[in-house]
């Protein structure tokens, strides 16, 4: 164990913190000197204590291995144990020089740091002014131009209710929407066209009623149909008309209107399509007796059409009569009648059967 001097002559006190600032910045460096040091634990005591050994450690500052009062025993510190130890240590002059020479300089960096923080926080200060007003005007120009949208928005509300407002009687008439009236750029589409046609009871040439009746729209497509029948007393226009209103799952009103037509002096071809539009009408509606009666009227007219034997094949499955079911298909095939016609009637049926037998149950 190393003695310390009499004299204290060539060695110096130095503070813990900074000599484990100088550690940390020599950490990758071996320490050979052994300083004599005097331990302040207290007020009421001091101690002395020897550095018997210095541990380097790679990329960490090293440990300390002290021994206090002559014992033999040694206490292992880190620096940061040491430092908050509260030691004062002794070490000769040439260290203590090195160790006071960087305790200098981080105090010049950490006041350089001080006065750039000032620095920047006084110019922060003195740019609050202007970043404020620059805020300011930033939430005027959202409030601004919030504004101007809500009135552009108004506008345009307005100015489309203005375009629908000719044909607004009949949307609701003909279950129409604003967006199948007006495109995106507020522009009138077809359909608003042929509400047009029906305010002015323009007629509507076959071209026109073609694309109706291909369109998603199946009940303006119906009503336009019955219109056309009502002016030019087509009678296809009737089929047509009340076809639509079953894809439109508005089967009880296209029952209702055939059973006003007075078909007496209708052709044979024609009075078959009625009766097999009103059977397929009545059955939709639930009604199977009176489709049963419809079809075969159709039958009356013309025997070599394929539709009404598929309707009465359709009844018979619905009634689980399935053999005279697949007689009547047999018959609409040779009249014309393809496989996937049927197949497609088959299924159809059979799902109608088992969703009556479901509510049924229910």
């Amino acid at each position: 164990m190393a003695t310390p001097p009499q004299n204290n002559e060539g060695w110096v006190f130095v503070t813990a913190s900074a000599l484990v600032g100088f550690l940390g910045a020599k950490a990758n460096q071996a320490i050979t000197w052994w300083p004599l040091i005097t331990s302040e634990r207290n007020a009421a005591s001091t101690c002395l204590g020897v550095l018997i050994a210095v541990t380097p450690r790679n990329e960490f500052m090293p440990l300390l291995h002290i021994a206090f009062d002559g014992e033999g025993d040694s206490t292992t510190y880190n620096p940061d144990s040491l430092k908050m130890g509260n030691f004062s240590l002794l070490v000769p002059s040439g260290v203590a020089e090195q160790v006071n020479q960087h305790a200098t300089k981080v105090a010049l960096e950490e006041a350089a740091r001080q006065a750039l923080i000032a620095i920047r926080r006084a110019q922060w200060e003195a740019e609050r002014p202007a970043r404020e007003a620059a805020e300011t005007e930033r939430l005027e120009n959202i409030a601004k131009q919030t504004e101007a949208n809500r009135i552009a928005q108004r506008l345009k509300v307005q100015a489309r209710r203005n375009l629908l407002a000719p044909v607004q009687v009949l949307v609701d008439k003909y279950h129409l929407a604003e967006n199948d009236l007006l495109s995106p750029e507020d522009s009138p589409t077809w359909v608003y066209q042929i509400l047009e046609y029906i305010l002015a009871d323009d007629p509507f040439d076959q071209e026109e009623l073609l694309r109706l009746r291909k369109s998603s729209y199946k009940y303006l497509a119906a009503a336009v149909h019955w219109r056309t029948w009502e002016l030019a007393s087509d009678p296809w226009n009737v089929v047509h008309s009340c076809s639509l209103l079953r894809q439109a799952k508005a089967p009880r009103k296209a029952v209702n209107l055939l059973n006003q037509i007075d078909i007496s002096d209708w052709d044979r071809t024609v009075a078959s399509a009625f009766f097999t539009t009103l059977g397929g009408a009545q059955r939709d509606a639930g009604a199977l007796s009176e489709a049963w009666g419809s079809a075969k009227a159709a039958l009356l007219k013309r025997d070599d059409k394929q539709h009404p034997y598929l309707l009465l094949g359709a009844l018979c499955y619905q009634l689980d009569r399935y053999e005279e079911g697949d007689d009547f298909f047999a018959k609409a095939r040779a009249r014309g009648a393809t496989e996937k016609d049927i197949e497609f009637t088959r299924r159809e049926a059979e799902s109608r059967r088992q969703n009556a037998d479901a509510n049924d149950i229910d």
